[in-house]
């Protein structure tokens, strides 16, 4: 390892470090606020992998994320307004009509922050880019491998759609309001099934499992706070990271994380030109295939690269 990439290291290690404590604060808050309501939450993903493993951050995370079935989340977007100070923000897409990301989750941020990193997570046009800690729904699926498959396959459908519109920074909330209405009435369908699977409302790395194995959840320490994971965390871990261990995950990490962090301080806002790259790819396949259908793609052109210029205009830097 050259003294150039430890130097580099060692910055990432400090900022991230820096980071981290933010992020604690965040959850110290939510923390309390949950267990005054008695609403049940637990560590998910990486989270919940670096309170099995380190008790606490590992010192490479930069994601920080609670879930929680949406009966308890409709709960928590209930009271949690009244509960912050006013150093934090709530932002999700029914109160930030930028707000893109396509999970229909909250990000509970923390004002006067920028954190940039380069992952499809964190992929949003929301007037909030900040530091936060993200709480997902959980929501009750079929214990039937071949539907949950059907159901899985038609919310990715409509998820890509969002994407692509997304993309060409139109963020369409009725058809996102629809779709979390058509996942929250089925969720509540097959809450009252023998053996209900739940499963994250994600397009990439969504994962479903018996519900039987989250609860009861088990209590544990992170960063000295007493908190919660799924009562079989193993084969909740297992289903996400595979057979995962201390070594592996510490230097699957070192490799990708320093390509993806840059974190700021302040409000400072980043416009993306990817619509204008858009626009050139299309233009050029026109030109290639110089057919009848040339002339769709040049308009589709047209239309993503004024979109792109009305989003710049309305929204500069």
């Amino acid at each position: 390892m050259n003294k150039e990439y430890q130097d580099k290291l060692l910055e990432q290690r400090n900022i991230i470090s820096s980071m981290q404590k933010k992020q604690l604060d965040i959850f110290k808050t939510l923390d309390k606020i949950c267990k005054k309501n008695k609403i049940e939450y637990f560590l998910m993903s990486s989270t919940c992998l670096d309170a099995v493993i380190k008790k606490g951050f590992n010192p490479y995370s930069v994601y920080f994320s609670i879930g929680m079935t949406r009966k308890n989340y409709n709960e928590f977007l209930r009271v949690i307004n009244s509960n912050l100070s006013d150093k934090y923000i709530v932002s999700n897409f029914e109160v930030d009509k930028k707000y893109t990301t396509l999970a229909s989750n909250t990000k509970i941020g923390l004002k006067d922050t920028y954190l940039k990193t380069k992952s499809y997570q964190t992929f949003s046009h929301s007037d909030f880019q900040g530091i936060y800690v993200s709480v997902n729904i959980l929501d009750f699926t079929s214990s039937h491998y071949l539907i949950r498959l059907l159901l899985s396959f038609l919310n990715k459908f409509i998820l890509i759609i969002l994407f692509i519109l997304d993309l060409c920074y139109i963020n369409f909330i009725p058809l996102k309001k629809l779709h979390n209405k058509i996942v929250a009435s089925l969720s509540k369908y097959y809450s009252k099934s023998n053996n209900p699977y739940v499963t994250t409302n994600l397009l990439i790395k969504s994962t479903s499992l018996p519900y039987k194995y989250l609860m009861p959840l088990k209590k544990v320490s992170f960063e000295k706070i007493d908190t919660f994971i799924p009562g079989n965390y193993e084969i909740y871990l297992k289903k996400l990271y595979g057979n995962y261990s201390h070594a592996s995950f510490i230097n699957n990490t070192d490799k990708k994380i320093i390509k993806r962090l840059d974190l700021e301080h302040g409000k400072t806002k980043t416009k993306s030109k990817r619509g204008f790259y858009y626009t050139i790819i299309l233009m050029i396949i026109s030109l290639l295939i110089f057919n009848e259908f040339s002339f769709s793609l040049l308009g589709f052109a047209i239309l993503i690269f004024g979109i792109t210029l009305l989003y710049i205009i309305n929204y500069p830097k």
